[in-house]
């Protein structure tokens, strides 16, 4: 359980930097002076997002190494219906 934990700990420590870390560059662009800065900030978020997105197929094998392929697949499925449903959503 103590693995577990931690590993849960890490996986939510990699998420945060890399939502938090992506969006503190995204403003960073704005306040850019040069290309070069701009460029390097973009570079950075992208990164970042890349990081987190890497985060998504790690985590169904974290939580059940025997049955990953089956809750991946259902956590899609999942996802993917939200995304129908909020963007077909009438604001």
């Amino acid at each position: 359980m103590r693995k577990f934990n931690r590993t849960v700990f890490l996986l939510l420590l990699l998420q945060s930097v890399s939502m938090c870390g992506g969006a503190l560059f995204m403003i960073l662009i704005n306040k850019s002076q040069s290309f070069s800065q701009a460029l390097f900030c973009m570079m950075m978020a992208m990164s970042l997002n890349a990081l987190g997105n890497s985060g998504v197929a790690v985590t169904p094998q974290d939580m059940s190494p025997k049955f990953a392929g089956t809750l991946f697949g259902k956590i899609r499925i999942l996802f993917t219906g939200l995304e129908f449903v909020l963007l077909n959503f009438d604001y």
